[in-house]
């Protein structure tokens, strides 16, 4: 654009960038053909005399003077002798019109209308959306090589660039390298990607120098080729005469050697310094290796000629390369190997911004060796013939990068597309952490990210809770925020207190706290006879703990403690937590119920683990539930030694990341969003990441993938099942092939045409239909067979793409059938492939027999149409995205071709053919590094869903939804917690009967799994029902309505229903496990507290005597019963009227008063009716699958509006602290 504004020309300045840069291209292929290797007013040099062999065969003549450039008027005279020009003109004008119709016909807008339309799975929808969101991190850019090449690489579309803003973050920026915005950011993809890329570029440059190795040996070889040497060389014995003959190819070979050994080596060390010596060292000798002494001059293959023609071994190879003078730097197989060091050059190179290196290359050590090289002969030297060939061939070398290059900016750009998936798996993973951090103890989070089953049989835990005593008088005093500031108060001390002695904290359950010493793995080391260590820590906490107490605000403690064993597991998948099960945890209950305010109580066991520094005191026996009598012993403060003043406490390390300020992020940003690395919030993140704990952690979650990875071929297809692949196969087939694939055949078509046209120019000015194939060649054997073959290969390739463009266009084909498409796409670039072979046979003509000086320069420039159909091979083979295993086709072809290259006109030499050949190979390698990034990417999209998703369970679960948003939407500086008075709560509880029998029998791991099967099923339920999970407390599960914010309908129906649901699921649960454990279950209707209790471990906890009222209708109910109070049931009726409906409408809600005078529990334990409120009832769960029946009706009862507040509070139930159900923390008796 602004060389055409410089020469004024306005019009082509303002012209779309595509327009553009087909302009330029057109010039460029017309521009080629007009270097010339001698002016007609030159005088030939004295080397240009004829040279003659010794079989009499005359090689070099003087070159007649000729017009080499192609201008209408040597065209036109071309077509006037052509007896059939009107044909050709009109083939390759009918080539053009296709080209230009095609788009216009098979718009690519249709394909995207399909894909819009396209419903994937969530974690596979990664199509146009995944790179708008990378270009918001990543500043992308290519220099002008990938300019050039940008209308036949995948590049984004004249629109996009267009229609997006300079500057744009969402932009990807064309440059002179592709980098993220953010420096630091910049710095990591570079510390992580380097050594992979040197190990990659490593490997390569081993490739290079073995192939480098083999055409030292097969010059060798070819050299020695007497009968007598043949022999002695395929027996490894040589002569010293034939060392001397052969030193510098053998010194070449003990070069290359050590070489190769240094980069196979370089591949596990991936040393920097080493990497680029290695570069720095090949990008040298793979041009000093054509050059005498390691090359023979013209003179010497002239002399090994006259040899072999004396003796046993065929010369034909020898006689050829002197024929085409190809003994010179700028002989055609010098540039068919300076060509492949170009194309393993840039993925050689660590980095894409490290491409310009290719220029760099070309322009100073090829083209000053080359001029060193020529200075070296005399001025009629042989050497210097091919002097003014050094312009035409850089020009294909610069070509010959510009497509290496694009290639590796695709292929660094998905990697840095990995990097970034990567980097929000890292991220997600992060955040998941810090939230299990508050939750669970910090030695159970690696195998839960790990999603393995968490559990342990720890045979010796002391269990401490701790109780604030005459709770219900606090409640029933202060409000509801007050409330919630006096538990923080006191929790937030005991958390820190705590965490300094080294006592692992549990839960908190209402006005109880909970945690132990012992559960640690650090702590299960310790031996039977070391136990009082850890009890003098936990001794030494419950002293500071009841150093709380202030008589200010007449708060005393109930302490108890128990020692004995117990089964400790996650429970849990949306609100998971680490849960204590045994009947040492409710010894220890106990214990804290019939404890004395400010005294720490505990029984025999624990006593006999206490060392002598810790004194005690005998209380006598104590009468328990459950237990009888028992002999308690309580904690002698006053006679404390110094032994247990010593402090032993560590400074707390509160998270770098709290729940709270999760919970409190804008909702709009999404955890599967880009990372904004510009904003100091996610650089503090960033930074977080280099934390030792949470990156070890990480290594550690990913290492046995590591372990598993150990192959050479598609190491990242480990761990995809059947489903995985197939899913994969589908989003890479969307995110690879099926994008842009409308415009990358457009730019096929294009390129197809008007290389055609500029080939079909070319032909027409050699004459070239009378110029007649080989006797052994394949094209048609008649005058004008070369132009049919040629507008035939090139229609097909056409009709390939008018194809392809119209079932991708007008049918769903190619985007529900990847294996299909991608078989086909194989066939069909195969097809492409031999056309256009056949095609530069036709276009390279016969001149076998004709030396180089024989040749004028429309000849000599013909001969380099080989050089071009090896660019468009690779081209063709990468144009489209194809798996690793069918790229291997392509390698297949390539050799068929090469057997085959004796029937056709072109000259490549033997060592052309290895060069030929490894271009091929490096197809197959880009191939299998593209599918490895696709196959990394994918998991990585697919673990950061699955833990996003994880992430978002656990969020929702932990509060309130509409609580969350609250949290979001309050003031960013506000410190109150909030608090809330629930006036027309339902709620209810669940207990397991026989559970406590059950888990004797069972191994630790299995209980954890039988508990998490079974509340995923009640997890499952209340989701159904839209019921809030409040908590899980040993085997029992708490739920409810409310007014919001604690759910957005309130609905006591849907309360009972899920209670007797959750009977449905147990027995369920029960009958397939072939085991006896039956739910009970109680439903409360009243008032009650709500609030946020904790700093750490965030929860929102219910408060108040309502709570109390709900355990003991659960403890008191029958077994496999739900049992409601009355005020449940008014609430029932209350709902119903409000829909014109009775409770006697619906055959789910059979209520039966409860009969006898009192209730009793399963141990025994006696309750009066006034303690709940008045009568109870009972509903026995009925025949039909409550859980299919609500959620398959269209109006449930949770939907509709909520309850009149007409209804009024319950009546008031006297106090009564909860009791707990078996085989969970109790409460206080009452």
């Amino acid at each position: 654009a602004r060389i055409a504004t410089m020469l004024g020309l306005q019009n082509l300045a303002s012209c779309q960038v595509g327009t553009r840069k087909l302009i330029f291209a057109v010039l460029l292929v017309l521009v080629l053909p007009s270097v010339s290797l001698q002016h007609e007013d030159e005088s030939p040099p004295q080397w240009q005399s004829a040279f003659t062999l010794p079989h009499g065969k005359n090689v070099i003549s003087q070159i007649p003077a000729v017009e080499v450039i192609p201008n209408p008027a040597t065209i036109w005279g071309g077509l006037q002798k052509d007896p059939n020009s009107i044909l050709h003109v009109a083939a390759a004008a009918v080539l053009i019109m296709i080209s230009v119709c095609l788009p216009v016909i098979f718009s690519r807008k249709n394909l995207g209308d399909y894909a819009d339309q396209e419903n994937t799975k969530n974690y596979v929808q990664q199509n146009e959306a995944e790179d708008e969101k990378l270009g918001r991190t990543i500043t992308a850019s290519s220099s002008f090589m990938a300019n050039v090449v940008a209308s036949i690489e995948d590049a984004y579309t004249e629109e996009e660039e267009e229609g997006e803003e300079a500057g744009s973050p969402s932009s990807l920026v064309l440059g002179m390298s592709l980098h993220f915005r953010d420096f630091e950011f910049e710095q990591a993809w570079e510390a992580e990607s380097y050594p992979k890329n040197i190990q990659r570029g490593s490997l390569l440059l081993a490739g290079l120098s073995i192939m480098l190795m083999i055409d030292r040996a097969a010059w060798i070889f070819e050299e020695q080729c007497r009968s007598t040497d043949v022999l002695q060389f395929a027996a490894g014995v040589a002569t010293g005469d034939q060392l001397e003959r052969h030193k510098f190819n053998v010194a070449s070979l003990c070069i290359l050697a050590p070489v190769t050994s240094a980069c196979l080596a370089n591949t596990k060390a991936q040393k920097a310094a080493m990497h680029w010596f290695l570069i720095a060292f090949l990008s040298v000798f793979v041009i000093v290796l054509s050059m005498p002494p390691f090359n023979p001059t013209c003179d010497e293959l002239r002399a090994m000629v006259e040899t072999f023609q004396h003796g046993n071994c065929p010369a034909t190879s020898f006689d050829m390369m002197l024929r085409k003078l190809d003994c010179t730097l700028q002989g055609q197989t010098s540039c068919q190997m300076f060509q492949l060091f170009l194309l393993i050059l840039p993925y050689a190179l660590p980095q894409f911004r490290h491409s310009h290196l290719g220029l760099i290359w070309i322009l100073t050590a090829y083209v000053g060796l080359s001029w060193f090289y020529e200075a070296m002969w005399e001025p009629d030297s042989l050497e210097r013939v091919h002097h003014s060939d050094i312009a035409l061939h850089s020009v294909f070398l610069v070509v010959t990068v510009c497509l290496t290059t694009s290639r590796k900016y695709t292929l660094e750009k998905g990697m840095r597309k990995q990097f970034v998936d990567d980097y929000r798996q890292k991220k997600s993973m992060e955040k998941l952490y810090y939230i299990f951090k508050d939750m669970v103890p910090e030695h159970v989070i690696l195998p839960m990210l790990r999603k393995e089953v968490v559990s342990a049989a720890i045979p010796k835990v002391t269990v401490f809770f701790v109780l604030i005593n005459d709770f219900d008088e606090f409640s029933s005093k202060l409000n509801p925020e007050e409330l919630l500031k006096f538990l923080n108060k006191y929790f937030s001390q005991m958390d820190s207190i705590c965490a300094a002695n080294k006592v692992t904290k549990v839960e908190t359950v209402a006005e109880e706290y909970v945690a132990c010493v012992g559960v640690m793995p650090e702590e299960r080391n310790v031996t039977e006879n070391d136990h009082g260590k850890l009890l003098i820590r936990l001794f030494k906490a419950a002293d500071e703990i009841l150093n709380l107490q202030n008589d200010e605000d007449n708060v005393k403690f109930k302490m108890g403690a128990h020692t004995g064993p117990i089964v400790a597991g996650v429970i849990g998948k949306k609100l998971p937590r680490f849960r204590l099960f045994g009947d040492t945890i409710n010894t220890t209950a106990r214990l804290m119920q019939k404890g004395l305010p400010g005294e720490l109580q505990f029984a025999e066991e624990t006593r006999r683990e206490l060392p002598a520094s810790v004194p005690w005191k005998e209380r006598g026996p104590v009468v328990m539930k459950g237990k009888g009598e028992v002999t308690t012993y309580l904690f002698d403060r006053e006679a404390t030694k110094a032994e247990l003043k010593r402090s032993s406490s560590l400074k707390s390390k509160r998270p770098s990341i709290s729940t709270m300020e999760l919970l409190a992020a804008p909702k709009s940003v999404k955890f599967d969003e880009e990372v904004d690395v510009e904003s100091s919030a996610e650089t503090d993140a960033a930074e977080k990441l280099s934390e030792p704990q949470l990156d070890e952690v990480m290594r550690e979650v990913v290492s046995e993938e590591d372990e598993r990875k150990k192959y050479w071929l598609l190491s990242e297809r480990r761990g995809f099942d059947e489903q995985m692949e197939d899913d994969w196969l589908r989003w890479s087939h969307h995110s690879g092939v099926v994008r842009k694939f409308l415009l990358r055949c457009h730019r096929q078509a294009h390129a197809f045409a008007w290389l055609s046209l500029v080939e079909f120019m070319h032909m027409t000015q050699m004459e070239a239909w009378a110029n007649q194939d080989k006797p052994k060649g394949i094209l048609p054997k008649r005058e004008d067979g070369r132009f049919i073959a040629f507008f035939c290969s090139r229609f097909v390739c056409m009709l390939i793409l008018v194809i392809w463009c119209g079932l991708a266009a007008r049918t769903r084909w190619i985007l529900d059938c990847p294996k299909s498409v991608q078989r086909w796409l194989l066939f069909s670039t195969c097809v492409t492939a031999t056309c256009m072979w056949y095609s530069y046979d036709a276009v390279v003509l016969n001149h076998g027999k004709k030396g180089y000086r024989q040749m004028d320069q429309l000849d000599l420039i013909n001969q380099q149409f080989t050089l071009i159909f090896a660019i468009v091979y690779f081209l063709v083979c990468n144009w489209h995205p194809v798996s690793f295993y069918n790229s291997i086709a392509f390698f297949l072809v390539a050799c068929i071709f090469m057997n085959l290259r004796n029937c056709t006109s072109m000259y490549i030499s033997n060592v052309g053919v290895v060069a030929f050949v490894s271009s091929a190979a490096l197809s197959v390698i880009l191939a299998h590094e593209d599918e490895q990034t696709s196959r990394a990417r994918f998991k990585s999209k697919v673990r950061v869903h699955e833990t996003e998703t994880q992430i978002s369970d656990v969020l929702d679960t932990l509060l309130p939804p509409l609580l969350v948003e609250e949290l979001r939407t309050s003031s960013a500086g506000s410190a109150d917690l909030p608090s809330h008075q629930f006036k027309l709560a339902t709620i209810t509880q669940s207990d397991l009967a026989g559970f406590t029998q059950l888990s004797a029998t069972k191994q630790p791991h299995e209980i954890v799994v039988f508990m998490g099967d079974l509340f995923g099923a009640f997890d499952k339920l209340a989701d159904v029902f839209k019921v809030y999970k409040v908590e899980t407390i040993g085997d029992a599960y708490i739920a409810g309505m409310a007014e919001q914010p604690l759910t957005e309908t309130n609905s006591p129906v849907a309360v009972v229903k899920f209670g007797l649901a959750m009977i449905q699921a147990t027995k369920k649960w029960a009958d397939n496990m072939k085991v006896e454990v039956i739910c009970r279950v109680g439903v409360h209707h009243g008032e009650c507290v709500g609030g946020i209790v904790g700093t750490g471990m965030m929860r929102y906890h219910l408060f108040g005597q309502f709570m109390g009222v709900v355990d003991t209708l659960e403890a008191t109910s029958k077994l496999g019963v739900c049992q409601i109070s009355g005020a449940c049931k008014k609430a029932m009726e209350t709902e119903l009227v409000d829909k014109n409906r009775s409770l006697t409408d619906d055959p789910h809600l059979k209520l039966n008063p409860r009969d006898g005078e009192k209730l009793t529990t399963s141990k025994g334990e006696v309750h009066e009716y006034s303690e709940v409120g008045g009568p109870t009832f009972l509903l026995y769960p009925p025949e039909e699958d409550l859980e299919e029946a609500f959620s398959n009706r269209p109006q449930v009862e949770a939907a509709e509006s909520p309850l009149r507040e007409a209804a009024g509070p319950a009546p008031a139930a006297p106090e009564a602290a909860p009791a707990a159900p078996e085989a969970a923390p109790a409460a206080p008796e009452a």
